[in-house]
């Protein structure tokens, strides 16, 4: 996830684990830095259904 633009620092990495099933989900989180308000632009490595997305404090 990177904060302004998609081609900025980094504000955190996550790997997603496969599920071997495209109906059964699974809820990951990681810390993000800096605190404060961006624009958030999420950037994904590969094939991935993403179900949802949330930002909590």
């Amino acid at each position: 996830m990177s904060a302004g633009s998609s081609m900025v620092a980094v504000l955190g990495t996550l790997i997603v684990p496969g599920t071997a099933d495209k109906y059964r989900y699974t809820d990951v989180s990681a810390p993000l830095l800096p605190a404060g308000n961006h624009d958030v632009y999420l950037v994904f490595d590969g094939p991935l259904d993403l179900h949802s997305f949330r930002l909590t404090r």
